[in-house]
């Protein structure tokens, strides 16, 4: 069985901005292959660490950007940005306005008002 392996966050942390200065596109899961460490070993490091959380913060605003820019300007495909920025780590998501009304009684029947 190997010895476990001992990651630095500082060391990380370094990397990872060089890493983000660097890429064109960040990706967590394209650095955490790079640098030989599990992503969820990556994200276990995070806790009670702000700088390591910042530099995520940086390189997930910077693939926004990226995504942004890049599809308004169709050197990427649209569609493929926008499935990506609707990603749970960007936030965006589609928006539906639908307005209800009407009175609906407990016997099951609904009568509609204007």
């Amino acid at each position: 069985m190997a010895r476990p392996v001992k990651y630095k966050p500082d060391d990380i942390i370094e990397a990872l901005n060089r890493y983000i200065d660097d890429t064109e596109d960040p990706l967590i899961k394209e650095f955490c292959l790079q640098y030989g460490i599990s992503s969820s070993r990556f994200y276990d490091l995070t806790k009670d660490n702000t700088a390591l959380l910042e530099a995520i913060k940086r390189a997930t605003e910077k693939d926004e950007i990226y995504l942004l820019r890049n599809a308004e300007s169709n050197k990427i495909n649209p569609t493929f940005s926008i499935f990506r920025l609707k990603q749970p780590v960007h936030g965006y998501t589609d928006r539906q306005d639908v307005k209800v009304s009407g009175n609906v009684s407990f016997a099951g029947e609904a009568e509609l008002k204007d």
